[in-house]
């Protein structure tokens, strides 16, 4: 069989390297609601049995190469870092404040909040509708 060289550009438009789909309805770990970038409304992560945790779905760990899990993280963590947007994309009126939240289970999301969130401040991040789009984005509020 002969060796066929190829570039990597080659190879990452290729179908060898097609992206990871979430399977609908299909999870080791959870019932059958959907994930919030499916316009569901539940937050999903996956885990390895070493106790690897992330967020972007994966076919195997990104630390061991474990089988991954699907679970539903708690929402709870801590702001990581933050920023205000004043241009808005949509062209609407006001500010949106983005942030990286480190959730309690070892993931990374990025979510809206509040402008003038605070680092380190603890929050809780659930998936919220966005009133000028009507698409399903993670959003944190501050925890009392």
């Amino acid at each position: 069989m002969p060796m066929v060289a190829c570039s990597l550009r080659t190879y990452l438009w290729s179908s060898a390297a097609t992206p990871l789909k979430r399977p609908r309805g299909r999870s080791t770990t959870m019932n059958d609601e959907r994930d919030w970038t499916d316009g569901g409304t539940v937050l999903q992560g996956q885990h390895c049995r070493s106790g690897h945790a992330w967020y972007l779905p994966r076919r195997r760990c990104p630390f061991c190469g474990g089988a991954a899990e699907w679970f539903e993280p708690s929402g709870r963590g801590r702001i990581f870092a933050a920023t205000t947007v004043h241009r808005r994309a949509d062209g609407g009126e006001g500010e949106i404040g983005i942030a990286l939240v480190d959730l309690d289970e070892g993931i990374r999301i990025m979510a809206r909040c509040a402008p003038g969130t605070t680092i380190g401040a603890r929050v809780r991040v659930s998936p919220q509708e966005d009133n000028s789009s009507g698409r399903m984005v993670p959003a944190c509020e501050a925890e009392a």
